[in-house]
Protein backbone atom coordinates (compact mmCIF):
# COMPACT_ATOMS: atom_id res chain seq x y z
CA UNK A 1 0.00 0.00 0.00
CA UNK A 2 1.32 3.36 -0.87
CA UNK A 3 1.97 6.18 2.05
CA UNK A 4 -0.31 8.91 1.97
CA UNK A 5 1.44 12.15 3.01
CA UNK A 6 -0.18 14.02 5.82
CA UNK A 7 -0.44 17.57 5.51
CA UNK A 8 -1.40 19.87 7.98
CA UNK A 9 -2.94 23.43 6.76
CA UNK A 10 -3.11 26.33 9.24
CA UNK A 11 -6.13 28.63 8.41
CA UNK A 12 -9.47 28.48 7.53
CA UNK A 13 -9.55 31.27 4.76
CA UNK A 14 -10.63 30.38 0.98
CA UNK A 15 -7.23 30.13 0.06
CA UNK A 16 -6.24 27.57 2.59
CA UNK A 17 -9.71 25.71 2.13
CA UNK A 18 -9.04 25.77 -1.87
CA UNK A 19 -5.35 24.39 -0.97
CA UNK A 20 -7.18 21.59 0.86
CA UNK A 21 -9.64 20.56 -1.03
CA UNK A 22 -6.81 20.18 -4.11
CA UNK A 23 -4.55 17.79 -1.53
CA UNK A 24 -7.70 15.90 -0.57
CA UNK A 25 -8.28 15.59 -4.26
CA UNK A 26 -4.88 13.90 -4.86
CA UNK A 27 -5.18 11.96 -2.40
CA UNK A 28 -3.61 13.54 0.66
CA UNK A 29 -4.77 13.26 4.12
CA UNK A 30 -5.64 16.70 4.98
CA UNK A 31 -5.60 17.95 8.89
CA UNK A 32 -7.05 21.88 8.40
CA UNK A 33 -5.94 23.34 12.19
CA UNK A 34 -7.15 26.53 13.85
CA UNK A 35 -10.71 26.07 12.12
CA UNK A 36 -13.92 27.29 13.57
CA UNK A 37 -17.14 27.47 11.96
CA UNK A 38 -18.31 30.70 12.98
CA UNK A 39 -18.29 33.20 10.20
CA UNK A 40 -16.91 36.52 11.18
CA UNK A 41 -19.15 39.03 9.91
CA UNK A 42 -16.57 41.52 8.66
CA UNK A 43 -15.71 38.58 6.02
CA UNK A 44 -19.04 39.06 4.83
CA UNK A 45 -18.57 41.59 3.40
CA UNK A 46 -14.96 40.90 1.48
CA UNK A 47 -14.75 39.52 -1.88
CA UNK A 48 -12.64 37.75 -3.34
CA UNK A 49 -11.14 37.30 -7.48
CA UNK A 50 -10.73 34.98 -9.73
CA UNK A 51 -8.55 35.27 -12.95
CA UNK A 52 -9.03 33.21 -15.55
CA UNK A 53 -5.92 30.99 -14.82
CA UNK A 54 -7.51 30.18 -11.41
CA UNK A 55 -10.44 29.49 -13.51
CA UNK A 56 -9.10 26.64 -15.18
CA UNK A 57 -7.23 25.22 -12.08
CA UNK A 58 -10.26 24.62 -10.64
CA UNK A 59 -12.12 23.44 -13.74
CA UNK A 60 -9.59 21.03 -13.89
CA UNK A 61 -11.04 19.61 -10.37
CA UNK A 62 -14.52 19.88 -10.83
CA UNK A 63 -15.95 22.80 -8.51
CA UNK A 64 -15.78 25.70 -11.15
CA UNK A 65 -18.92 25.13 -12.13
CA UNK A 66 -20.54 26.03 -8.57
CA UNK A 67 -18.46 28.66 -8.07
CA UNK A 68 -19.78 30.28 -10.95
CA UNK A 69 -23.09 30.02 -9.89
CA UNK A 70 -22.36 32.32 -6.75
CA UNK A 71 -19.88 35.07 -8.78
CA UNK A 72 -20.56 37.50 -10.78
CA UNK A 73 -17.90 37.93 -14.06
CA UNK A 74 -16.50 41.11 -15.16
CA UNK A 75 -15.12 42.64 -18.69
CA UNK A 76 -12.84 45.38 -17.73
CA UNK A 77 -10.78 46.60 -14.42
CA UNK A 78 -9.38 50.07 -13.72
CA UNK A 79 -5.99 49.73 -11.54
CA UNK A 80 -4.84 53.01 -10.19
CA UNK A 81 -1.23 53.79 -8.66
CA UNK A 82 -1.24 55.85 -6.42
CA UNK A 83 3.02 56.28 -6.38
CA UNK A 84 2.85 57.20 -9.99
CA UNK A 85 -0.50 58.68 -10.12
CA UNK A 86 -1.23 56.65 -13.35
CA UNK A 87 -4.10 54.46 -14.50
CA UNK A 88 -4.90 51.05 -16.28
CA UNK A 89 -7.60 50.08 -17.76
CA UNK A 90 -8.16 46.46 -18.90
CA UNK A 91 -10.89 45.26 -21.07
CA UNK A 92 -11.85 42.11 -22.23
CA UNK A 93 -11.04 42.95 -25.65
CA UNK A 94 -7.31 43.91 -25.20
CA UNK A 95 -6.95 40.07 -24.54
CA UNK A 96 -5.20 37.62 -27.43
CA UNK A 97 -7.75 34.85 -27.08
CA UNK A 98 -10.74 35.72 -28.98
CA UNK A 99 -12.72 33.32 -26.53
CA UNK A 100 -12.42 35.49 -23.85
CA UNK A 101 -15.38 37.23 -22.67
CA UNK A 102 -13.92 38.46 -18.91
CA UNK A 103 -11.06 39.30 -17.15
CA UNK A 104 -11.92 37.91 -13.75
CA UNK A 105 -14.89 36.83 -11.70
CA UNK A 106 -15.76 38.51 -8.11
CA UNK A 107 -17.63 36.14 -5.37
CA UNK A 108 -18.33 37.27 -1.37
CA UNK A 109 -15.76 35.85 0.51
CA UNK A 110 -18.19 33.78 2.92
CA UNK A 111 -19.82 32.43 0.51
CA UNK A 112 -16.94 30.49 -1.10
CA UNK A 113 -15.79 29.89 2.40
CA UNK A 114 -19.36 27.44 2.96
CA UNK A 115 -19.16 25.93 -0.24
CA UNK A 116 -15.85 24.38 0.09
CA UNK A 117 -16.43 23.84 3.68
CA UNK A 118 -19.73 21.76 2.39
CA UNK A 119 -17.45 19.95 -0.26
CA UNK A 120 -14.53 19.14 2.15
CA UNK A 121 -16.52 18.22 5.00
CA UNK A 122 -18.05 15.14 3.57
CA UNK A 123 -14.17 13.82 2.51
CA UNK A 124 -13.05 10.95 4.55
CA UNK A 125 -9.43 12.29 4.04
CA UNK A 126 -9.99 16.07 5.46
CA UNK A 127 -10.22 16.46 9.16
CA UNK A 128 -11.27 19.83 10.74
CA UNK A 129 -9.20 20.42 13.95
CA UNK A 130 -11.19 23.30 15.99
CA UNK A 131 -9.78 26.25 17.74
CA UNK A 132 -10.09 24.97 21.09
CA UNK A 133 -9.52 20.79 20.13
CA UNK A 134 -6.08 19.63 20.71
CA UNK A 135 -4.05 18.03 17.99
CA UNK A 136 -2.66 14.37 18.45
CA UNK A 137 0.90 15.00 19.26
CA UNK A 138 1.37 11.60 17.99
CA UNK A 139 0.52 12.57 14.01
CA UNK A 140 3.99 13.48 12.23
CA UNK A 141 3.57 15.98 9.32
CA UNK A 142 4.94 15.76 6.20
CA UNK A 143 4.44 19.58 5.40
CA UNK A 144 2.39 22.40 7.20
CA UNK A 145 1.07 24.93 5.85
CA UNK A 146 0.49 28.57 7.43
CA UNK A 147 -2.10 31.11 6.34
Amino acid sequence: MKRRFKLKIKGESPRSLFLAFVLAKLKCDVYIDDFSKDTNFKKDYQIILFSNSTKNLLSKFDIWNEIEDISYSFTSLSIKDNLVSENLLLRSESFSKKDLNTIGWTSNYSKIKNLLINKLINTDNVHFISKNQLIDKSLNFDYEFNF
